[in-house]
Protein backbone atom coordinates (compact mmCIF):
# COMPACT_ATOMS: atom_id res chain seq x y z
CA UNK A 1 0.00 0.00 0.00
CA UNK A 2 1.38 3.37 -1.03
CA UNK A 3 -0.23 5.47 1.70
CA UNK A 4 -0.71 8.30 -0.81
CA UNK A 5 -4.06 9.82 -1.79
CA UNK A 6 -4.75 8.52 -5.30
CA UNK A 7 -7.29 10.02 -7.67
CA UNK A 8 -9.82 8.11 -9.75
CA UNK A 9 -10.94 9.24 -13.19
CA UNK A 10 -14.07 7.75 -14.78
CA UNK A 11 -13.64 7.11 -18.51
CA UNK A 12 -17.02 7.55 -20.18
CA UNK A 13 -15.88 5.54 -23.18
CA UNK A 14 -17.23 2.60 -21.15
CA UNK A 15 -20.48 4.35 -20.18
CA UNK A 16 -23.97 3.71 -21.54
CA UNK A 17 -24.04 6.15 -24.48
CA UNK A 18 -27.85 6.29 -24.46
CA UNK A 19 -27.77 7.63 -20.90
CA UNK A 20 -24.60 9.74 -20.72
CA UNK A 21 -26.03 12.35 -18.36
CA UNK A 22 -27.21 9.78 -15.84
CA UNK A 23 -23.89 7.93 -16.18
CA UNK A 24 -21.99 11.13 -15.44
CA UNK A 25 -24.23 11.74 -12.43
CA UNK A 26 -23.60 8.18 -11.27
CA UNK A 27 -19.85 8.79 -11.44
CA UNK A 28 -20.26 12.10 -9.60
CA UNK A 29 -22.24 10.41 -6.83
CA UNK A 30 -19.58 7.71 -6.63
CA UNK A 31 -17.06 10.45 -5.72
CA UNK A 32 -14.69 10.06 -8.66
CA UNK A 33 -12.17 12.87 -9.02
CA UNK A 34 -12.59 13.52 -12.74
CA UNK A 35 -14.51 12.55 -15.85
CA UNK A 36 -12.17 11.33 -18.59
CA UNK A 37 -13.29 11.81 -22.20
CA UNK A 38 -11.40 10.13 -25.02
CA UNK A 39 -11.65 12.35 -28.09
CA UNK A 40 -10.93 10.17 -31.14
CA UNK A 41 -11.00 11.15 -34.81
CA UNK A 42 -10.46 7.84 -36.61
CA UNK A 43 -6.92 8.75 -37.69
CA UNK A 44 -4.57 8.20 -34.75
CA UNK A 45 -6.77 5.32 -33.63
CA UNK A 46 -9.35 3.37 -35.60
CA UNK A 47 -12.44 4.56 -33.72
CA UNK A 48 -14.33 7.87 -33.61
CA UNK A 49 -15.73 9.21 -30.35
CA UNK A 50 -16.69 12.55 -28.80
CA UNK A 51 -16.08 16.10 -29.93
CA UNK A 52 -16.22 19.58 -28.45
CA UNK A 53 -20.03 19.47 -28.31
CA UNK A 54 -19.96 16.26 -26.29
CA UNK A 55 -17.35 17.73 -23.94
CA UNK A 56 -19.51 20.83 -23.48
CA UNK A 57 -22.55 18.70 -22.65
CA UNK A 58 -20.66 16.64 -20.08
CA UNK A 59 -19.15 19.76 -18.50
CA UNK A 60 -22.65 21.22 -18.24
CA UNK A 61 -23.89 18.12 -16.45
CA UNK A 62 -21.32 18.03 -13.64
CA UNK A 63 -19.12 20.13 -11.37
CA UNK A 64 -16.38 17.50 -11.48
CA UNK A 65 -13.27 18.34 -13.47
CA UNK A 66 -13.45 17.07 -17.05
CA UNK A 67 -10.28 15.72 -18.68
CA UNK A 68 -10.33 15.81 -22.49
CA UNK A 69 -7.82 13.28 -23.84
CA UNK A 70 -7.02 14.34 -27.40
CA UNK A 71 -6.34 10.99 -28.99
CA UNK A 72 -6.35 12.60 -32.44
CA UNK A 73 -4.05 13.35 -35.34
CA UNK A 74 -3.73 17.10 -34.58
CA UNK A 75 -4.22 17.59 -30.83
CA UNK A 76 -2.60 21.03 -30.93
CA UNK A 77 -5.46 22.27 -33.15
CA UNK A 78 -8.24 21.30 -30.75
CA UNK A 79 -6.87 22.04 -27.28
CA UNK A 80 -8.38 25.50 -27.00
CA UNK A 81 -11.77 24.31 -28.29
CA UNK A 82 -11.92 21.80 -25.47
CA UNK A 83 -11.05 24.46 -22.88
CA UNK A 84 -13.78 26.70 -24.32
CA UNK A 85 -16.14 23.72 -23.97
CA UNK A 86 -15.30 23.58 -20.26
CA UNK A 87 -12.55 20.98 -19.88
CA UNK A 88 -10.25 21.65 -16.94
CA UNK A 89 -7.55 19.22 -18.03
CA UNK A 90 -6.26 18.78 -21.57
CA UNK A 91 -4.35 15.56 -22.14
CA UNK A 92 -2.30 15.80 -25.32
CA UNK A 93 -1.33 12.61 -27.11
CA UNK A 94 2.37 13.34 -27.46
CA UNK A 95 3.27 11.31 -30.54
CA UNK A 96 1.33 13.37 -33.12
CA UNK A 97 1.47 16.73 -31.32
CA UNK A 98 3.32 19.49 -33.16
CA UNK A 99 4.40 22.64 -31.30
CA UNK A 100 4.18 20.77 -28.00
CA UNK A 101 5.73 23.50 -25.84
CA UNK A 102 3.50 26.22 -27.35
CA UNK A 103 0.39 24.06 -26.94
CA UNK A 104 1.21 23.34 -23.29
CA UNK A 105 1.89 27.05 -22.70
CA UNK A 106 -1.42 28.02 -24.31
CA UNK A 107 -3.32 25.52 -22.17
CA UNK A 108 -1.77 26.85 -18.98
CA UNK A 109 -2.38 30.46 -20.04
CA UNK A 110 -6.06 29.55 -20.37
CA UNK A 111 -6.07 28.38 -16.71
CA UNK A 112 -6.38 24.69 -17.56
CA UNK A 113 -3.98 21.90 -16.65
CA UNK A 114 -1.76 20.40 -19.32
CA UNK A 115 -1.04 16.68 -19.37
CA UNK A 116 0.77 14.61 -21.97
CA UNK A 117 0.04 11.00 -22.83
CA UNK A 118 2.14 8.30 -24.46
CA UNK A 119 1.05 4.99 -25.93
CA UNK A 120 2.55 1.70 -24.70
CA UNK A 121 5.04 1.51 -27.58
CA UNK A 122 6.58 4.91 -26.77
CA UNK A 123 9.57 4.95 -24.43
CA UNK A 124 9.18 6.96 -21.23
CA UNK A 125 12.59 8.46 -22.06
CA UNK A 126 10.97 10.49 -24.84
CA UNK A 127 9.10 12.45 -22.16
CA UNK A 128 12.20 13.86 -20.47
CA UNK A 129 12.26 17.12 -22.41
CA UNK A 130 8.68 18.04 -21.44
CA UNK A 131 8.42 16.87 -17.84
CA UNK A 132 9.31 20.22 -16.32
CA UNK A 133 6.49 21.89 -18.27
CA UNK A 134 3.53 19.60 -17.64
CA UNK A 135 1.06 19.06 -14.82
CA UNK A 136 0.69 15.35 -15.49
CA UNK A 137 1.73 12.37 -17.58
CA UNK A 138 -0.77 9.71 -18.60
CA UNK A 139 0.58 6.28 -19.49
CA UNK A 140 -1.80 4.26 -21.64
CA UNK A 141 -1.34 0.66 -20.55
CA UNK A 142 -3.35 -1.11 -23.27
CA UNK A 143 -3.37 -0.80 -27.08
CA UNK A 144 -4.51 2.74 -27.80
CA UNK A 145 -8.17 3.47 -28.42
CA UNK A 146 -9.88 0.21 -27.38
CA UNK A 147 -11.59 -0.14 -24.00
CA UNK A 148 -12.04 -3.22 -21.85
CA UNK A 149 -8.56 -4.70 -22.33
CA UNK A 150 -6.10 -6.24 -19.88
CA UNK A 151 -3.10 -4.19 -18.82
CA UNK A 152 0.18 -4.93 -20.57
CA UNK A 153 2.32 -6.37 -17.73
CA UNK A 154 5.52 -4.52 -18.75
CA UNK A 155 3.79 -1.18 -18.14
CA UNK A 156 4.46 -1.50 -14.42
CA UNK A 157 8.18 -1.15 -15.10
CA UNK A 158 7.51 1.98 -17.15
CA UNK A 159 5.48 3.49 -14.29
CA UNK A 160 8.31 2.74 -11.84
CA UNK A 161 10.98 4.24 -14.11
CA UNK A 162 8.97 7.41 -14.61
CA UNK A 163 8.32 7.72 -10.86
CA UNK A 164 12.03 7.26 -10.12
CA UNK A 165 12.97 9.97 -12.65
CA UNK A 166 10.31 12.30 -11.23
CA UNK A 167 11.67 11.91 -7.70
CA UNK A 168 15.28 12.23 -8.83
CA UNK A 169 14.58 15.53 -10.61
CA UNK A 170 12.21 16.89 -7.97
CA UNK A 171 9.33 17.31 -10.41
CA UNK A 172 5.71 17.55 -9.25
CA UNK A 173 3.72 16.26 -12.23
CA UNK A 174 1.10 13.57 -11.59
CA UNK A 175 1.53 10.10 -13.04
CA UNK A 176 -1.66 8.56 -14.40
CA UNK A 177 -2.43 5.11 -15.77
CA UNK A 178 -5.23 4.40 -18.23
CA UNK A 179 -6.21 0.92 -19.34
CA UNK A 180 -6.87 -2.39 -17.62
CA UNK A 181 -7.09 -0.90 -14.11
CA UNK A 182 -9.11 -3.10 -11.74
CA UNK A 183 -9.70 -3.44 -8.03
CA UNK A 184 -7.32 -6.42 -8.16
CA UNK A 185 -4.29 -4.60 -9.63
CA UNK A 186 -4.83 -1.03 -8.39
CA UNK A 187 -2.61 -1.41 -5.31
CA UNK A 188 0.28 -2.78 -7.36
CA UNK A 189 -0.05 0.02 -9.93
CA UNK A 190 -0.02 2.75 -7.30
CA UNK A 191 2.86 1.07 -5.49
CA UNK A 192 4.83 1.54 -8.71
CA UNK A 193 4.25 5.30 -8.43
CA UNK A 194 0.91 6.13 -10.07
CA UNK A 195 -0.98 9.12 -8.65
CA UNK A 196 -4.24 8.69 -10.51
CA UNK A 197 -6.07 5.84 -12.21
CA UNK A 198 -8.39 6.16 -15.18
CA UNK A 199 -11.03 3.44 -15.07
CA UNK A 200 -13.72 2.67 -17.60
CA UNK A 201 -15.18 -0.83 -17.56
CA UNK A 202 -14.23 -1.37 -13.90
CA UNK A 203 -16.48 1.54 -12.91
CA UNK A 204 -19.32 1.58 -15.40
CA UNK A 205 -19.86 -2.19 -15.39
CA UNK A 206 -20.15 -2.07 -11.60
CA UNK A 207 -23.58 -2.34 -10.02
CA UNK A 208 -22.33 -0.20 -7.12
CA UNK A 209 -19.88 2.35 -8.49
CA UNK A 210 -19.48 4.12 -5.15
CA UNK A 211 -18.35 0.86 -3.52
CA UNK A 212 -15.97 0.21 -6.43
CA UNK A 213 -14.38 3.64 -6.09
CA UNK A 214 -14.02 3.11 -2.35
CA UNK A 215 -12.48 -0.30 -3.00
CA UNK A 216 -9.99 1.16 -5.47
CA UNK A 217 -8.96 3.84 -3.00
CA UNK A 218 -8.75 1.43 -0.06
CA UNK A 219 -6.22 -0.58 -2.00
CA UNK A 220 -3.83 2.39 -2.19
Amino acid sequence: MSGRPVKIGASILAADFLNIESEVKRAEQAKVDSIHIDVMDGHLVSDIAFGAGNVRSVCGATDICVDAHLMIARPQSFAMRMIEAGAGIITLQMEPCLDLYKTISDIKAANARAYVCIRPETSAGQLEEVLEWVDGVLLVSVPLGIGGQKMIPSMKRKISRLAEYKNKCGYSFEIGVDGGVTTENAAEITACGADYLVCGTTLFASTDMRATVESLKRRM
